[in-house]
């Protein structure tokens, strides 16, 4: 009986020691994770900002693949001129007066963005249905970095700030 129970212990301890992906949102400044959820390959998310110019939405779209790296797959531009990019991979339509990027295959280690009032960022995830307001993480013009960092499974219990998601049913983009 004895021996079962160390068994059960021990297995309990490697499923929950063992690493496995989880989408982070990190301080730049001070490194603080401030938000950890799992992922999976093809798990979607998306970034939904104001544009600090033209003061028009710009909305991309990413997936994680199966080495743990983010790939952008498109954007929305409620815009022309300065701010898109000048070469882009994939198709361009222009769309109820939107540009529309998709087709786009860019691996990337990791996002940073600098959170401003301005331009009201929002990491959108897309595959939870839920989505993190980036300025009620951090002060006004501080950056932070989202990347996919493997860690242990009980990290989804314990640690990463809970409470920092919002229902995608609260008006945010849908993100596609």
């Amino acid at each position: 009986m004895l021996a079962l129970v160390v068994m059960l212990v021990l297995a309990a301890c490697l499923f929950l020691c063992w690493r496995t992906p989880f989408l982070c949102v990190v301080n730049a400044g001070s490194g603080e994770t401030l938000f950890q959820g799992p992922v999976t390959p093809g798990y979607k998310l998306s970034t939904h900002i104001i544009h600090s110019v033209q003061l028009t939405p710009v909305t991309e779209y990413f997936e994680v693949d199966p080495d743990g790296w983010i790939v952008a797959t498109g954007m929305d531009h409620a815009d022309l001129g300065w701010g898109l990019p000048s070469t882009v991979e994939g198709s361009v339509e222009i769309r109820g007066g939107t540009v529309r990027v998709r087709g786009q295959v860019v691996r990337l280690r990791e996002l940073r963005f600098r959170v401003s009032y301005i331009n009201r960022p929002r990491l959108i995830l897309v595959t939870d249905r839920r989505y993190i307001l980036l300025a009620n993480l951090v002060p006004d013009g501080a950056a932070v970095i989202v990347r996919v960092e493997n860690r242990p499974r009980y990290a989804r219990y314990f640690g990463g700030a809970n409470g920092v998601t919002i229902p995608a049913e609260d008006g945010a983009p849908s993100g596609r």
